[in-house]
């Protein structure tokens, strides 16, 4: 009697399992879902401000903890979108400044933040163009021009030149340099020319100089001419220029140009001093620390 019971109640549960199987009501298992991950954190900044972005692996919310002690947060800002990639603009930072961060990123059913990051602000940038002074036309050919000026701060350099105020041409050089000195070639000899002097600072401030104007050389003869030193001093050992520890070394050029003097003890020098900028027709060096009685 119990035998013929057990199989009844095996026939009925086979049954029961085929008609779950047959009507639909099989569960398949959920299967969990990858870790919430930040990736590819980077970091854009200025003086003032700066710019965190970061991707998810799926749709999150994100803020950004921050502050200027490392795992010591006093300030946060949070984004209001759910989305893969996000971005964070903070703002009204100190400039040449650490600050510490973290980021978290939140999908509603899980929540991670990353490990501490950090980064330093630019230095404080400036908003004053550069002062423009001693602008000049010292020396002019019959196919050149030679422009120099002086800036308050390091600054580029670059002329625009014409045969009128419109201008039309320039010349440049990115160099930041407080002395500047252009030579514009390619012009027509016996020619008026409108210019006017340019320079940008580090900071993108521009300054442009008034209009001013210049003309070139009749022939083009001077263009050819080889350069020549002259006007040597001193010449002899009891100049009024000569000290002594101290001896001022002077000369004339036809052209621009730089100057070095080579000296020493012997016909091998040993020592070279160089003229300051900018390029000039008279040169003058002083030298120092020589030896007393020293030819």
């Amino acid at each position: 009697m119990t035998k013929n019971i057990n199989k009844t109640v095996k026939k009925i549960m086979i049954c029961q399992l085929a008609v779950v199987l047959l009507g639909g009501f099989f569960v398949v298992p959920v299967l969990a879902a990858d870790p919430l991950t930040i990736s590819g954190i980077t970091v854009t900044k200025s003086d003032k401000s700066a710019t965190i972005t970061w991707q998810t692996n799926r749709d999150a919310l994100g803020k950004v903890e921050y502050g200027l002690y490392t795992n010591n947060y006093h300030w946060t800002v949070n984004t209001n979108q759910k989305k893969e990639d996000q971005a964070i603009t903070i703002s009204g930072l100190y400039p040449d400044t650490v600050y510490f961060f973290r980021i978290t990123a939140d999908d509603d059913t899980s929540q991670i933040s990353s490990f501490e990051q950090s980064f330093k602000t630019e230095k404080e940038s400036d908003n004053k163009s550069p002062i423009l002074s001693e602008v000049n036309v010292p020396y002019t050919t019959g196919g050149t021009a030679t422009v120099q000026w002086v800036t308050d701060e390091p600054a580029t350099s670059e002329i625009e030149y014409g045969m009128t105020t419109n201008y039309g041409s320039s010349r440049n050089d990115g160099r930041l340099v407080k002395i500047h000195d252009l030579t514009i070639s390619g012009l027509t000899d016996g020619t008026y020319y409108h210019f006017r002097a340019k320079s940008k600072d580090k900071n993108n401030n521009i300054s442009k100089y008034y209009d001013m104007t210049f003309q070139t050389k009749l022939t083009y003869r001077t263009d050819n001419d080889s350069l020549i030193i002259y006007n040597i001093a001193p010449v002899s050992a009891n100049d009024i220029n000569i000290g002594e520890t101290t001896a001022i070394i002077s000369w004339r050029t036809n052209k621009l140009s730089e100057g070095w003097v080579r000296y020493g003890t012997t016909q091998s020098y040993g020592q070279t001093v160089a003229t300051n900028p900018p390029r000039d027709h008279f040169h003058n060096i002083t030298l120092t620390g020589l030896n007393p009685n020293q030819i």
